[in-house]
C-alpha cells in the first residue's frame, strides 16, 4: 500500500470530467491518492484518509465479519 505524493490524478480526472460532462467533480481539498497492489489485482483510491484492517489466518467467519463491516460502512454514507 502506497500513498502517491504530488499525484496529478485529480487534475486528470477533472480534465476528463470537464471535457465529458462540463464540470469538474473532484475538489483537491485534502484529497490524497492511494495505491494498493496485490498478487492478483490492484486498486487506486482518492480519499481524505485510508485505514486498513489486517486479518491473519482468514477463515469463513473472518470473511463474513469483514463483509458485514464493509456493508455497515457503506450504509453510513448513502448516495445523495
Amino acid at each position: 500500500m502506497y500513498e502517491i505524493l504530488e499525484s496529478g490524478w485529480i487534475d486528470e480526472l477533472n480534465a476528463y470530467n470537464r471535457a465529458s460532462f462540463g464540470t469538474a467533480y473532484i475538489t483537491s481539498n485534502g484529497i490524497r491518492h492511494f495505491f494498493i497492489g496485490g498478487k492478483d489485482s490492484s486498486a487506486q483510491f482518492l480519499a481524505k484518509s485510508l485505514s486498513l484492517d489486517l486479518f491473519n489466518h482468514a477463515s469463513r467467519s473472518n470473511y463474513q465479519a469483514a463483509l458485514g463491516e464493509a456493508l455497515r460502512r457503506l450504509d453510513q454514507y448513502p448516495e445523495p
